[in-house]
């Protein structure tokens, strides 16, 4: 034992005992439902990056390419958007550092090992955890549910920011393609 106080040995709990068997069934719940609301919100902001990418190259008349095109990373999708953005100032007012920041979070649980622990206070009380351990890359501390809530809020913030530049988008396009069809 070392000098936390926060781990006290505890002859009742070993890694089989019942005691920290339903320990870990208590915490698994919490992390498997924190877990799959960070990463769907997450997928939505991706799946809606590269939508938003496909339709600003079909708009410019390169829908071959869009085709093609299939970043392998967030990041990268990103950096094709800032692109864009930058021949079309205003259509995508993003805040694209929360959004390398989400990437960056969605790496770290994506590429760490998860490993639940369970500890006892000197009282007795049950300390849980679940440690994401990072790999030498995705350095930090370990990851809570908490913390996984407050990456999805921050990931749905961004896909409903994104939502509605898709529509706008998309609004402009049927109005021009409204005002190319022959009048009688």
């Amino acid at each position: 034992m070392g000098d936390d106080d926060s781990e006290v040995f505890d002859p009742d709990w070993h890694p089989f005992s019942s005691r920290a068997y339903n320990a870990v069934r208590e915490i698994k719940p919490l992390y498997q439902a924190a877990l799959g609301e960070f990463l769907v919100a997450f997928n939505s902001v991706e799946q809606t990056v590269y939508k938003l990418i496909g339709l600003r190259l079909r708009q410019l008349g390169l829908a071959n390419f869009a085709e093609k095109i299939e970043p392998n990373s967030l990041s990268m999708a990103l950096e094709i958007l800032q692109a864009l953005r930058k021949d079309f100032p205003g259509d995508f007012d993003f805040d694209f550092t929360r959004m390398k920041k989400l990437s960056e979070f969605r790496n770290r649980v994506a590429h760490g090992a998860f490993d639940t622990t369970v500890s006892f206070d000197k009282e007795g009380e049950l300390v849980m955890g679940y440690k994401i351990t990072p790999k030498k890359k995705h350095k930090g501390e370990p990851i809570t549910p908490d913390q996984l809530k407050e990456q999805a809020a921050l990931a749905n913030d961004a896909y409903s920011e994104m939502v509605s530049t898709l529509i706008s988008l998309k609004i402009v396009e049927a109005e021009k393609h409204l005002q190319s069809l022959p009048t009688e």
